[in-house]
């Protein structure tokens, strides 16, 4: 969960939001219309959070990792 000190919540955001904002695309298979809450750590992320990936050292937290969904780049896909 994000520190509500610094950041407001924005969502919950549909996973077709969210890949319209950012541009990514979603993964085949996924439910485009699945609400992610919030946005956390991958050690820290729950079924309804939105995490990501983008550095080989935290390989192993994603592989143990419980988001609802993950960005993730290229590499890693």
């Amino acid at each position: 969960m994000t520190d509500s000190r610094f950041y407001q919540s924005q969502g919950p955001f549909s996973l077709r939001e969210l890949a319209d904002i950012t541009g990514a695309e979603l993964a085949a298979g996924g439910d485009p219309e699945f609400r992610i809450d919030d946005l956390a750590a991958l050690d820290a992320a729950g079924p309804t959070d939105i995490s990501f990936l983008e550095n080989r050292r935290y390989v192993a937290d994603f592989r143990t990792c419980r988001a609802g969904a993950c960005l993730v780049t290229p590499e890693f896909v």
